[in-house]
């Protein structure tokens, strides 16, 4: 039979895999709603010509200055990032 900790820390596994699930259930229903009002991009990444592409990936990402953001990548579109953090607060 097992231990009272054992029965709990695999409940507790459970609640967290269901939570995980519910949340990533939520942000993809959420991105699909605002997903094509954002997507209205006045140039979408396909259209980046050959030569601001090179140049983009000719940048140091260590080393980035400001005339680097001003001429080079304010003529690229921006990726759209967001971080799931993979914890519960108790």
């Amino acid at each position: 039979m097992a231990s009272h900790s054992t029965v709990v820390a695999a409940a507790l596994q459970r609640l967290v895999a269901v939570v995980a699930v519910l949340v990533v259930t939520q942000v993809h229903t959420i991105a699909g709603a605002v997903g094509p009002q954002a997507r209205s991009d006045p140039a979408p990444a396909s259209a980046m010509d050959r030569s601001t592409e090179d140049r983009v990936l000719a940048l140091d990402p260590a080393n980035i200055s400001p005339a680097d953001v001003r001429d080079v990548l304010s003529h690229v579109p921006a990726p759209r990032i967001i971080l799931l953090h993979g914890s519960v607060a108790l």
